[in-house]
């Protein structure tokens, strides 16, 4: 049976990629569930050594998928794989070749979307080796098209949009916001207030074909950002409503039982504890304590900010596209907007916060580290993202509130 070819819009960085765990130590076959596809489970069984065979499928067991049983792998008591080497590869692949990764494994740190005939593919931050790939690179992401002949089933999300509101349009509209992302005439935070007034425009025209396309070319122009500048620095940014969201993002996320705590996370708790002087024994801290802290350490902050702008663009480029963002939730383009600001400046409030802290360490690898961590929380843990979700509900649905709350239109 022919192979399935497919047209697939990726960041010309898939080409650098190669999985190496001497660099990582190997870090996605430890601490997560690693699922066997059928496929890859019936492969294990043709092993043809029994004794190989019985000490392979020994360490999978059953578990259910909603309605649907699948194995899984059984995990070492360090968390770690039991096909993973002490030189940090792959038992299985090593004898029998990469056919013999599951397919989870064999796509990881890929993410592929599927829509029809067409996919879209990149790679997550939560892998180190990819993460320093994307972040560190000083010149704008750029992305291509290329043609992928799929020679074994790929893990993928698989779309229909013609289902979705909007999904005609989803390229344009990836183009339009990616090219704002990347507009180095303007601050961070100036380029994501002007993609906020481009999506909003969008939910205002949506019925209208032709305007969203006219719109979303017009927004991908230098001009618009030039002619815009005026209004963008209308926008000022609020110190007490920008500590209000972030704490309460904290204290949904880790109060309340420390539901999404795990030791990894502590780094980050321990350097927000450190920084804003918090103790255990106390249930509220002071709004105006926090606000007091926070601005003798903002001018810091927003020194590493435009240091290492490169790396927070470089980031926002890559959680839009990965992330199917302006459609990923559903609903409007302006709440899926408001989604990502969040999730991009409680991303950036950490690592940064853990980067003043952490004074002896490089600035650029406790960065790379925090932004690749906080990635992996919200890209695979369902509750984390339902939980900044309900964190944004709280407010408002105003997408000028959250602007003025996170963003500083000011050059």
């Amino acid at each position: 049976m022919e192979n399935k070819s497919y047209i697939c819009l990726q960041p010309v960085y898939m080409n650098q990629f190669q999985c190496d765990g001497s660099i990582c130590k190997s870090k996605c076959c430890k601490n997560w569930t690693i699922d066997i596809d059928g496929n890859t489970y019936q492969r294990y069984c043709g092993i043809k050594s029994k004794d190989e065979r019985k000490r392979v499928t020994s360490q999978l067991m059953m578990v259910k998928r909603g309605e649907q049983k699948c194995f899984t792998v059984r995990l070492r008591k360090d968390g770690s794989c039991p096909f993973l080497r002490e030189d940090y590869f792959c038992e299985l692949q090593k004898n029998h070749g990469e056919s013999f990764l599951s397919m989870i494994c064999a796509t990881y740190p890929r993410t592929i979307h599927r829509f029809d005939e067409m996919i879209e593919r990149s790679l997550t931050l939560s892998c180190p080796v990819a993460a320093r790939l994307i972040l560190l690179q000083k010149e704008p992401m750029e992305f291509e098209e290329v043609e992928v002949v799929e020679n074994r089933p790929m893990r993928s999300s698989n779309w229909n949009m013609k289902n979705i509101p909007l999904g005609e349009y989803l390229i344009d509209l990836q183009y339009s916001c990616i090219s704002l992302l990347q507009n180095r005439k303007l601050t961070l935070d100036q380029r994501l207030i002007l993609m906020g007034f481009f999506l909003e425009q969008v939910d205002e025209v949506k019925g209208k074909p032709g305007e969203v396309k006219a719109l979303a070319e017009a927004y991908a122009s230098d001009q618009v950002a030039e002619g815009a500048l005026d209004i963008i620095e209308t926008i000022s940014h609020r110190n007490e409503d920008y500590i209000r969201c972030m704490f309460g993002m904290v204290e949904t996320l880790y109060g309340m039982g420390k539901r999404l705590r795990i030791n990894r996370d502590m780094a980050y708790l321990d350097a927000l504890t450190e920084l804003y002087q918090l103790s255990e024994t106390e249930e509220t801290v002071s709004l105006n304590v926090l606000l007091e802290i926070y601005e003798g350490y903002s001018s810091e902050a927003k020194d590493i900010s435009r240091k290492y702008s490169h790396i927070f663009e470089n980031c926002m480029v890559n959680e839009f596209f990965l992330n199917l963002y302006p459609l990923r939730n559903g609903g409007s383009v302006t709440e899926n907007y408001i989604d990502f600001i969040m999730r991009c400046k409680f991303m950036e409030f950490l690592t940064i916060a853990l980067a003043v802290v952490r004074k002896d360490e490089p600035k650029e690898a406790v960065l790379v580290k925090g932004l690749g961590f906080f990635s992996e929380r919200m890209d695979h843990n369902k509750t984390y993202r339902s939980h900044i979700f309900d964190q944004i509900q709280r407010y408002s649905k105003d997408m000028t509130f959250f602007m003025r709350a996170l963003l500083d239109g000011q050059s």
